[in-house]
């Protein structure tokens, strides 16, 4: 989420850098369990510091926090915060204890793991009054329609392609659809330090079709 404040102009006092800092939008990021998935959204992060556009909060399970934070070296206003991840899922077929979707021991599993990352999001013992009350449904369909209004009506969205790519699909989405969105990638071009030893990894695993 982040604020609507304009972010002010950089300073070079040493106070007048911090509340600079302090009066940055703030955005909180939380991946799909998946290299593939977390790559592109670190690289947005390297990119919205380089350019002082917002402070960030990434959050990350335990078993992905390592992966993140190599992912994040160098990034300054940075915070990685850790979400504990149950080991107690026993959705039929998930491997106990795998966290992404690289510790899975084989393709067939990813299934179970995907239901299994969705049993950990809510309960209904987690749900305050009225969300848990199913005579509430019509009223939950209001909150909805004004979920979807206000997605519809929001001023923008950034989209990690770029025209050359997807010029036709992004017209298509900016004439009939909207709201408008912003074509700011490919974001693995934000890194100017060398490659990390886990993207190429990650490319050769893709490419030998892991």
């Amino acid at each position: 989420m982040a604020s609507s404040a304009p972010a002010p102009a950089p300073t070079l006092s040493c106070g007048g850098a911090h509340d600079a800092q302090a009066q940055l939008p703030h955005i909180v990021i939380f991946s799909f369990m998946a290299k593939g998935h977390t790559i592109p959204l670190t690289d947005l992060t390297h990119l919205l510091r380089r350019r002082q556009l917002a402070t960030v909060t990434f959050l990350a399970t335990p078993g992905n926090a390592a992966f993140v934070r190599a992912a994040l070296a160098g990034a300054d206003g940075v915070a990685i915060v850790e979400l504990p991840f149950t080991d107690n899922l026993t959705y039929s077929g998930a491997p106990p204890r795998a966290e992404c979707i690289e510790a899975l021991d084989s393709l067939s599993s990813l299934p179970a793991f995907v239901e299994s990352v969705a049993a950990a999001a809510l309960t209904l013992a987690d749900i305050p009054f009225p969300f848990n009350d199913p005579a509430t449904t019509g009223s939950i369909r209001e909150i909805d329609a004004k979920v979807g209004y206000a997605i519809a009506n929001s001023p923008a969205l950034i989209v990690n392609t770029f025209d050359a790519m997807e010029g036709h699909y992004i017209q298509h989405w900016n004439r009939p659809v909207g709201p408008r969105a912003w074509p700011v990638g490919p974001l693995c071009l934000a890194r100017t330090a060398p490659e990390a030893h886990w993207h190429g990894d990650v490319v050769a695993k893709l490419i030998a079709g892991e």
